[in-house]
């Protein structure tokens, strides 16, 4: 992991695959965004290319988003969101270079009851405290494979670990 976040609860759980498809990656993300919750927040880490936008479009399958809808890179509006069973606000910090021009997008002004994904978020000024859930790095490995590093709090790694380990055979 290159950023390490404080999760909600304190502790951590790691965990590492690599991951042979676009359907393997999206099949995964809708698995974890099946156990996200309202409230949670999920920061998504890697180069351009690395697969942030697809493992967001999986997310928001799992979350709930309505067949048909999909989730769009927010890379020139920056802040996108989207109905599901949990509404889901999904930022983009790719075009942020520095904490007055994040301030200036707003993420954080209003209160959000749903669930946060955020990509680039290695661009997140380090002194902000969040609620961090989950944290994503995604690395190229290939065309179609990534890596992929999750880290999270206990309460969140064990169910992710009962949720995806057998069938994605993840180990830390």
């Amino acid at each position: 992991m290159t950023i390490s976040w404080p999760t909600r609860d304190g502790s951590t759980t790691r965990l590492k695959r690599v991951l042979s498809s676009v359907e393997t990656t999206l099949a995964l993300a809708e698995a974890i965004g099946s156990i996200l919750k309202p409230g949670d927040m999920v920061l998504l880490i890697g180069e351009l290319g690395a697969g942030k936008t697809t493992f967001t479009q999986g997310l928001c399958k799992g979350i709930g988003m309505a067949p048909g809808s999909w989730a769009r890179s927010p890379t020139f509006t920056l802040i996108n969101e989207y109905r599901a069973k949990s509404p889901i606000r999904h930022a983009d910090l790719y075009r942020i270079d520095s904490p007055e021009d994040f301030e200036s997008i707003g993420l954080f002004d209003t209160a959000f009851d749903g669930i946060t994904i955020i990509e680039w978020a290695d661009k997140l000024p380090l002194d902000l405290e969040l609620g961090v859930t989950l944290v994503v790095e995604l690395k190229e490995i290939s065309q179609t494979a990534r890596e992929i590093a999750l880290e999270c709090g206990t309460e969140l790694g064990s169910a992710l670990t009962q949720c995806i380990t057998t069938q994605y055979d993840i180990s830390g």
